[in-house]
Formats: C-alpha cells, structure tokens, sequence
C-alpha cells in the first residue's frame, strides 16, 4: 500500500466516524427537543392546576385530591369484557361523578399519556402527562405538588397511589396519601 492510499483510506475512516457522530449528535437533539417539549407541556399543564387551585382557595375549597390514574386504573376489579381505554373511560366518568360530590375539593385525575393535554370542569381536572418512559404521571403530580409550595398556592393534599416511590415523594412534600383500593372503595362506596 503506498502512501496516498494510506491517506486516502484514513480519510474515508474519518468521513465515516464523522458521519457517525452527526448521526448521534442529530439523534441527542432530537430527543433533547422531545424532552424540552414534554417538560414544557407538563408545565404547561402544572399552572392550569395551580390556577385551578387557587381559584378554588378564593371559592373556599379546603384541599386537592390528586389521583395517579393508572395505578388506580389497574387496582379497581376488572370489569368482564372491557379494553383499557374503555376502563379508563369508566374511571374517567366515575372520578368525575366523585368530584361533583366534593364541592370541598378539586379533584384531579392524572394519566401518563403520549401527548400532554388535560380538560376540566368544576373541580375536576383530568391530565395526560406527555412525553415518553414510565412515571411520568408520578413526575406530574410531585412537580405540581413542589410547585405548589414554592408558589405559595398550597392547598393541603391528598395523593391516591398505591406506587411507593410516588406515595413517599408526595408525603415528602406534605401531602396525605390513600392507597389506591382505598380510593376506589370509598369512590365506589358513595356512589
């Protein structure tokens, strides 16, 4: 091999390291940008709930109960024949009716989901927490519950999980936590 094909043979191994790295470089941005985009959807939907909280401190309501959708999704007994979606719809329409007994409360439903959005009505909040891996309804509910405190619009809170590692933040942070069968019976009790 003579010495303008080791040049040129070092060069290729070079353009193809490049290429390499732009690739990784392209693929970090990218998912540097969906994080950015979740984290400021989460934001997004964290001021809807302290808005809602301090409205709901100016009409009189004593306290939040904040809920982790799934967790208590797939604690509830199964109903025969219906899919997850169909599950969650009932939980969804069943919390709801559970709000409207709790004129003391806001009650908000937090859900992970690919696209972070939420509605509400009354003092019912239902989330969807966006972005990608797991938790991110927990990372929802403590960002809220952080950003509560140092926002000063803290209304006492209850948390409804049955997942350790949200139920010991959320009591890190001053909130009550019920587990999630608890939740559902006395959901379900008052209906």
């Amino acid at each position: 091999m003579n010495s303008s094909a080791i040049i040129s043979d070092s060069r290729v191994r070079r353009v193809r390291e490049l290429e390499r790295e732009l690739a990784e470089a392209r693929a970090a941005r990218a998912s540097a940008e969906d994080a950015l985009a979740a984290a400021l959807a989460r934001g997004a939907e964290i001021a809807l709930a302290l808005a809602d909280a301090a409205r709901a401190k100016a009409a009189g309501a004593s306290r939040i109960v904040a809920i982790d959708g799934h967790n208590v999704l797939f604690a509830r007994p199964c109903r025969a024949g219906l899919a997850e979606k169909e599950r969650r719809r009932a939980l969804t329409r069943d919390v709801a009716a559970y709000a409207a007994r709790r004129a003391d409360a806001i009650v908000w439903l937090v859900y992970d989901g690919a696209g972070a959005s939420g509605e509400a009505s009354g003092n019912f909040r239902v989330s969807y927490s966006g972005g990608e891996g797991a938790h991110r309804a927990d990372r929802l509910i403590t960002d809220y519950l952080r950003a509560a405190l140092l926002a000063g619009a803290a209304l006492p809170a209850e948390v409804a999980t049955s997942d350790r590692d949200l139920a010991a933040a959320a009591a890190k942070l001053g909130a009550a936590v019920r587990g999630a069968k608890e939740f559902i019976a006395e959901m379900e009790m008052e209906a």
